[in-house]
């Protein structure tokens, strides 16, 4: 027989169900989504690591030449690329040496303010991204083969969705905090 509309779908992780049945109140498919979320976002980081290793990149590390690639003006301030790459200071500091000391990247005086560094992409960097591109770009099609349109659409639209509330509750963390 068919499940009907009050049957539940089991959850990826059964113990969610378990914890469910102990503590009724456990909002057990909230769990299983965001659950699901953070298990997507590291197998697809680790996958993107090793499709990226050949070339001597890790995936923050191409998030942040792809970030300055398609700067408006070819450079950015950490602050902006903190924001582009979702990257917590301290490791885009981190990374943004390690790429500069490869010579991917350099910094240099903010047009706008000469007090601040911008950080933008060498030739070489732009070289290396040049490389990278193919081989991403044919791993994003392998990656979302047999979703349509309308299906990428609406996942990119119920992330955002996410992002968004996260957004708000940090801001309210922050405004009560």
């Amino acid at each position: 027989m068919p499940p009907g509309p009050t049957d539940r779908m089991p959850h990826a992780d059964p113990s969610l169900d378990r914890v469910r049945s102990r503590h009724p109140g456990y909002p057990s498919e909230a769990a299983d989504a965001v659950r699901g979320a953070r298990l997507l976002a590291k197998t697809l980081q680790d996958h993107s690591n090793g499709q990226l290793a050949a070339l001597g990149l890790n995936h923050p590390e191409y998030q942040i030449l792809l970030a300055l690639s398609g700067a408006p003006d070819g450079h950015l301030s950490p602050t902006e690329l903190k924001t582009a790459v979702g990257e917590k200071a301290a490791n885009l500091t981190r990374l943004a040496d390690q790429l500069v000391a490869r010579g991917w990247l350099q910094r240099r005086v903010c047009t706008s303010d000469r007090r601040k560094m911008d950080l933008a992409l060498t030739p070489a960097g732009d070289a290396l991204l040049a490389q990278a591109l193919p081989l991403v770009s044919a791993d994003l099609r392998a990656m979302t083969d047999g979703f349509s349109p309308r299906e990428l659409a609406q996942l990119t639209q119920l992330q955002r969705k996410l992002l968004d509330r996260l957004h708000t509750l940090a801001q309210e963390d922050r405004t009560r905090g």
